[in-house]
């Protein structure tokens, strides 16, 4: 079955996206046809609005994206589908109810059936929800993760990468991460099904791409200059020789007319509409601090003349004129709030109307900014051949800490594809930056705040892996700690004198482990349980923070990265996180880490976390042999010690592994247990009721 899926997984997929539009189309024009015959049968109302419905509902999708499983994450397909319908809706009513203003209701606008549209889009909110998480579940049942390889120039980029890569929604298993002169670059390129290049050298680049091709690897790199050039291009024959044709002569007279039209008639609308909003601003702003309530500053566009640009005022009054950082204290708090929302970039449709700005161009920069980019990176002045605009490619896809390359990058691939069409695609797409917003505003100044904190010394982190005959699962634990991108650890690997080749498997790594610099140390003796055995490991453990990672689980390969990144700038006693779990049909979930006023196992996940070692001097496993992990979190959490929970997944599960594997004859002693570790830190009676229903659910999955 699963086979026969895989072979025809576009078809099926393809299948879920035509029940989710024609189930909106239907939603919609089945509750007007309750009070409305004309769209019920073949009319000229029905026959407009359905028109009207297929033609926005595609152009908002070639927009926003849509029923994309496999390319981009849940949320973004759900907020994009769900936009393009509400969008829709709106579109198709409104020639709903001009069509019937007729002579039957006095030729005036009659808002038939306002319900209908309203109903309709929960409808249709419903439909989306169901089919991307199913459609997200069958894809990830169907198509293997890929053994993923990311290239580098420069090992400091690596944190930003990996998370753009595992937000994609693309199933990526990143295995390893290397510099592009990496010795045994070629052996690691042939383990892997894909390969990121990021910033890598042109020549190397060339080369490795190509040795990709040979091996039909699925290769992803970030652009060059070069590389935008070539993609703007068009095929061109001399003879019989293939030419990539690029001709640079700026936008031609019709497109600057149309540019120009569109930007004053959209400001003036805009600054119109958001007379109220600018109203209120000015309110906030004068009530805050009493000081002036607009901001101006000198900025550069094309060509590199300087204009003053404007902006309600969002900062104290005489702050230092320098770009803004997270939680930048010079902000007000009525700033914080605008800044937001971009509401503070609202009187700049003045700078658009006096014909400094357009509504789409690179974002105008400070001229400090300017002339410090332009020494790192002398093509920055390329993005002076288009004027300034309030929105763009850059806006759109990246964020204010966005580096000032591919703020380059971005902004020469809207240059070298101008076009009007593309102009009204990114002014659709700015919408989705509101709903985004807390993301897409980050201070400037970020990610200078990062790399100051990475000038600390790194703390040196211990990993303890508790063994017991696991030849068959504990090289995949073990190479996940190999692959770490964190620079100081120490591994140690507590095993129960097994009989199996465990114990020759965890030698073979030594040499590995000495080579990357990591502490590599192997005990092997026998023991009173798991939970003895994880209390031998962190006693020995000389780490700051100590995590523990079953020999049947495994991280990934940012993991530890993740957690002291966290701890630098949320100190904490225990962290824990997000848990991918797999299951033995070979489906995967995400089981979300949650900090709660009330406790419950279900938001806790013990393969991620990680505690300070000098809570372990007070605290250690009570050796009860079952849920003693968890009893420990209760504990810790009932002293009062800082916890923190980190909302990305840092480790993965094996459901039916050697820790989930549950028989019939313990599923009650297990609820005891269970129960009794609520009891004994004072939590309600209530709880066998979670007791009895999570014993059941493990058993249950472990099998099938």
């Amino acid at each position: 079955m699963k086979k026969f899926c895989r072979r025809f997984k576009n078809s099926i997929m393809g299948l879920f996206a035509a029940c989710v539009y024609l189930g909106g189309y239907l939603a919609l024009f089945g509750l007007l046809g309750i009070d409305n015959r004309q769209t019920r049968v073949i009319s000229r109302t029905s026959i407009m609005m359905t028109i009207t419905y297929v033609g926005v509902i595609y152009v908002l999708t070639r927009i926003y994206g849509g029923y994309e499983i496999g390319k981009r994450n849940r949320a973004q397909i759900r907020l994009s589908m769900m936009l393009s319908h509400f969008l829709t809706d709106l579109a198709s009513y409104a020639i709903f109810v001009i069509m019937t203003t007729n002579d039957e209701n006095g030729r005036q606008i009659v808002f038939l059936s306002p319900w209908a549209p309203i109903a309709a889009f929960l409808i249709q909110f419903i439909l989306i929800v169901l089919f991307v998480y199913n459609g997200n579940r069958f894809f990830s049942w169907v198509v293997p993760p890929k053994k993923t390889l990311v290239i580098l120039s420069e090992p400091s980029e690596k944190t930003n990468v990996l998370r753009v890569i595992k937000n994609s929604g693309e199933l990526f298993d990143i295995t390893r991460i290397v510099r592009y002169d990496d010795e045994e670059i070629k052996g690691h390129i042939k383990d892997a099904d894909a390969v990121f290049f990021y910033d890598v050298p042109s020549p190397e680049k060339q080369t490795l791409t190509e040795y990709c091709y040979k091996h039909l690897k699925s290769v992803y790199a970030n652009p060059s200059i070069s590389d935008i050039v070539t993609r703007s291009s068009e095929n061109r024959m001399f003879g019989d020789l293939p030419f990539f044709a690029k001709e640079f002569s700026g936008m031609t007279m019709e497109q600057r007319i149309a540019k120009r039209l569109m930007d004053i008639f959209i400001a003036a609308f805009f600054l119109i509409v958001t007379s109220p909003v600018m109203l209120i601003s000015a309110l906030l702003i004068k009530m805050d601090d009493g000081g002036p309530v607009f901001f101006r500053q000198e900025r550069a566009t094309i060509r590199g003349r300087v204009f003053s640009i404007y902006k309600f005022r969002t900062m104290k009054l005489n702050s230092e004129n320098i770009s803004v950082s997270a939680d930048d204290s010079r902000i007000t708090k009525a700033g914080k709030f605008l800044r937001k929302y971009r509401i503070d970039e609202i009187p700049q449709f003045l700078n658009v109307i006096k014909g400094e700005m357009s509504l789409v161009g690179p974002r105008p920069e400070m001229l400090e900014n300017v002339s410090e980019y332009e020494r790192e990176l002398p093509e920055f002045r390329y993005r002076l051949r288009m004027k300034a605009g309030l929105t763009g490619l850059a806006q759109v896809t990246g964020r204010y800490n966005t580096s000032s390359r591919d703020k380059l990058v971005l902004d020469l691939m809207y240059i070298e594809n101008f076009s009007i069409s593309m102009d009204v695609s990114l002014l659709f797409q700015t919408v989705l930056v509101f709903f985004n917003a807390d993301d897409s505003t980050e201070g400037f100044g970020a990610r200078e705040t990062e790399e100051a904190e990475d000038t600390k010394e790194d703390p040196l982190i211990s990993i303890v892996t508790v063994s017991y005959n696991s030849e068959k699962t504990i090289r995949r634990t073990i190479e996940s700690v190999l692959n770490q991108t964190y620079a100081r650890i120490e591994y140690l690997i507590i095993d129960g004198a097994s009989t199996d080749k465990t114990g020759e498997i965890a030698e073979s790594y030594r040499k590995a482990f000495e080579e990357k610099g990591y502490i590599y140390r192997i005990y092997s003796e026998k023991d009173k349980g798991i939970y003895d055995a994880m209390n031998k490991g962190v006693l020995k453990a000389t780490g700051e923070i100590v995590g523990i990672i079953n020999s049947d689980d495994w991280y990934e390969v940012d993991a530890v990265e993740n957690v002291v990144g966290r701890n630098r700038v949320e100190p904490f006693d225990l962290c824990f996180a997000d848990l991918k779990m797999h299951m033995p049909s070979g489906d995967t979930f995400i089981k979300k880490a949650r900090l709660r006023n009330y406790v419950t196992s279900r938001d806790w996940n013990h393969p991620t976390q990680f505690v300070k070692r000098t809570v372990y001097d007070k605290h250690l496993f009570r050796l009860k042999n079952m849920s003693d992990d968890m009893e420990f979190y209760f504990r810790v959490r009932r002293a009062g010690y800082r916890i923190s929970v980190i909302h990305e997944t840092l480790a993965n599960f094996q459901m039916g592994g050697v820790s989930s594997k549950i028989k019939a004859g313990e599923i009650i002693p297990r609820i005891a247990r269970r129960y009794e570790v609520y009891r004994v830190n004072g939590y309600s009676r209530f709880y066998i009721f979670e007791c009895v229903a999570f014993e059941l659910i493990k058993f249950v999955t472990s099998r099938f």
